[in-house]
């Protein structure tokens, strides 16, 4: 290997490292301003966490009156997962001041979406109840009901 190529190669390897590392930074530090929940197959929006104004919008209310808003920072939504015949509850909790979300509670068996904890960005998925909750950085007027 030549010595200019060798310095190509240490310089492309920086400039890569440096956009990678301006990605993560810039996507670690977004604020977004609303949460989306679909439950089902696709685009199945069912409540939308407004983080900016600091409340929970149910977009669609299925027949057994799910979801539920519960002290103003919370949401149950009816998952797929069924029990007895019964379909359960998966609770979400909202925290405005942090724009983030975390499932408490699932009755699915390996707790996955439970178990993620804390989430600011990107999405929380729990399989086996067919929920979905994504992060978007969007206008209010982006939003379709």
């Amino acid at each position: 290997m030549k010595k200019k190529d060798a310095i190509f190669l240490v310089a492309v390897s920086v400039i890569i490292i440096t956009i990678f590392s301006i990605f993560l930074l810039v996507n670690k530090n977004t604020k977004h301003d609303f949460a989306y929940i679909y439950v089902g197959y696709g685009d199945n929006l069912v409540g939308t966490v407004d983080f900016k104004n600091q409340k929970i919008i149910i977009n669609k209310v299925d027949s057994d009156n799910y979801p539920k808003i519960i002290d103003d920072n919370k949401i149950i939504v009816l998952s797929f997962i069924e029990i007895d015949a019964h379909k359960e509850e998966l609770e979400i909790k909202i925290d405005f001041e942090k724009r983030s979300v975390k499932v408490i509670k699932s009755s699915c068996k390996d707790q996955i979406c439970v178990l993620q904890g804390e989430v600011t960005t990107g999405v929380i998925i729990c399989a086996p109840g067919r929920v979905r909750i994504d992060f978007e950085l969007r206008d209010q007027s982006d939003i379709v009901i």
